[in-house]
Parts: structure tokens; C-alpha cells; sequence
């Protein structure tokens, strides 16, 4: 009798540990929050687009910067390439009054800036040619459990950016 109960024991701690190791805990991300170091290439190979907007206040003027990137990297030939948008916004009370001031502070930075007068806004666009990419690229960044976000830094300046894969 004691060996059928210790058997009967040992079969249900079994059952219930193949069930714990078996056991999908995560039903809505499917592993999309468990983010981990990208240690190949491969990993971030395709078509990855991300935007970021950031917005201040300076003397009752709101400007709201809004980056847009899209990043194409090719593991197997080890390059990148992509497109980058920066649009900055210029609202509040003494726009207006204002506009010309900003236009000329911006003006000769940079021949891509397009300036649209009805909105109040700059836009910069570059082309980013094809340049050779490696894992020194990607150092500090990181891959989403599915594969389909990255997350790193771009450039100083935007700081962490996260990319979804198109």
C-alpha cells in the first residue's frame, strides 16, 4: 500500500511539473515584452520603422520635434540604409509674431529643410546610402522575445528609439 501511494505521489509531482514547464504564463504578448541583447545580425535583418516625439514650452511658444526612421538593414551583405525625417512644430500665442524669427535661425543649417509657412513647421529629410553595418552597430541595443521591435540608441541626441519590423 505504501508503494502504490508513493507511486501514486511521484506520479502527480511529475504531471504537475511537466505542466509548469510546459505552461504558456504569457497569452498577450506572446513573448513581445521580454527583451534581450541582439547578438546577430540576422536578428535585425529587414525593414524597421520607428518615430519619436518629444515637445517644450520656451516663452510661451510649444515646439514639438518629431523623428522618423526607417532602417534597412541586409545581414548577409552587412550594410544599412534608410531614410530620416525630423519635422519641428512651432505653436502658441505669439507664433505669429514669432515665425519670421524662427525661419531665420533655421535658415543655412542645412539646404534639406523644407519650411511650411501655414503650419508653422521645419522639416529636415536625408537619404541614408547604403554604408557597411556590423554588430558594432547594434552594440547596447535590443530585440524584442518575437522579433518584432528593436530598441537602442540611434543618436545621442534622440536618445532610445524603438523600431517595429515592416
Amino acid at each position: 500500500m505504501k508503494k502504490s501511494i508513493l507511486f501514486g505521489l511521484s506520479v502527480l509531482v511529475l504531471a504537475f511539473a511537466m505542466m509548469v514547464v510546459a505552461c504558456d504564463n504569457d497569452t498577450t504578448t506572446n513573448g513581445a515584452d521580454d527583451w534581450s541583447d541582439i547578438t546577430s545580425l540576422s536578428q535585425v535583418n529587414g525593414t524597421w520603422k520607428g518615430s519619436l516625439t518629444e515637445s517644450e514650452t520656451v516663452d510661451g511658444i510649444t515646439i514639438t520635434q518629431t523623428v522618423e526612421i526607417t532602417l534597412i538593414i541586409n545581414a548577409s551583405a552587412t550594410t544599412a540604409s534608410g531614410s530620416l525625417s525630423i519635422t519641428w512644430s512651432f505653436a502658441g500665442a505669439g507664433i505669429a509674431e514669432a515665425w519670421e524669427g524662427i525661419k531665420v535661425d533655421f535658415e543655412g543649417m542645412d539646404d534639406d529643410l523644407t519650411f511650411n509657412d501655414s503650419n508653422h513647421s521645419i522639416t529636415y529629410t536625408e537619404t541614408i546610402p547604403s554604408t557597411p553595418f556590423t554588430m558594432a552597430d547594434v552594440a547596447g541595443w535590443q530585440i524584442n522575445g518575437n522579433g518584432t521591435q528593436i530598441r537602442g540608441t540611434i543618436d545621442e541626441e534622440f536618445g532610445v528609439m524603438t523600431l517595429t519590423k515592416q
